[in-house]
């Protein structure tokens, strides 16, 4: 099957393929992106991401679902893979994420998830969505709960404990978020209350779980640290005029 290409602000989800397998082999060489994976920490050698990237593109194949490959869409940079995986006796359909040591802490993993999550909905028309996570993958956690999945219980997957997060389609119809990162001219005028009402619980929720590019821009304009994400919200929701708190947290 021909495997779709999808696009967001700054990255393209597109199919894998054999150019890709030094960078694969790369990313599956790295002990600190294995370090939660469910294949445990030990680095892969080639022949073994060779094995496993086969068994991603035949997953398309079987399953009409699979991973894309992740790359910035300004530099065609490959980033990682996010997408899905259900082979035979899978615990439901599951959104991943897996992303090189170099990309982390920008909101790519959100950004893509997030895309790859709207195909899920609106192409595939699935009816639920979950997310396996280390118990420890504080990382991983905030980015399904970034997407609006909730913890829904402790499962016993490939030999250990799992969190599986989840969210289903109606509840992600109503999960309030921002398509894109707010600009710096926006997030200046969020700040000082300038911006049009339509967009700041939007820009409020992007904010609450923004990505370190976001956080510095905002830095920038407020001057001075946000400790927590709550203490974020809390000091830039009491930067607006009166009445666009109101409409925040309401």
């Amino acid at each position: 099957m021909e495997i779709p290409t999808l696009e967001t602000e700054r990255l393209r989800l597109r199919g894998l393929g054999r150019d890709d397998l030094g960078d694969y082999a790369d990313l599956h060489a790295d002990a600190e992106v294995l370090r939660y994976l469910r294949s445990g920490p030990d680095p892969w050698d080639r022949a073994r991401s060779w094995r496993h990237l086969a068994f991603l593109l035949g997953h398309w194949q079987l399953g009409g679902i699979g991973m894309w490959a992740v790359e910035e869409r300004e530099t065609g940079e490959f980033l990682g893979v996010v997408g899905f995986a259900m082979p035979e006796g899978w615990p439901g359909f599951e959104l991943a994420w897996i992303l090189a040591k170099r990309w982390w802490g920008q909101g790519y993993a959100t950004e893509a998830a997030r895309k790859a999550l709207d195909y899920a909905f609106d192409v595939l028309e699935v009816d639920r969505v979950i997310s396996l996570i280390h118990p420890e993958n504080r990382a991983s956690i905030g980015v399904a709960e970034r997407l609006g999945e909730r913890l829904l219980e402790h499962v016993q997957h490939l030999g250990g404990e799992m969190l599986c997060y989840g969210i289903d389609r109606e509840m992600y119809r109503h999960t309030p978020r921002i398509v894109r990162h707010p600009t710096e001219e926006e997030l200046e005028r969020f700040v000082t209350g300038d911006l049009p009402r339509p967009l700041v619980r939007s820009v409020v929720r992007h904010l609450l779980g923004c990505c370190p590019r976001c956080s510095k821009i905002l830095l920038g304009v407020v001057g001075h640290p946000f400790k927590t994400e709550a203490c974020k919200h809390e000091r830039a929701v009491a930067r607006l005029p009166r009445v666009l708190q109101v409409a925040v947290q309401a």
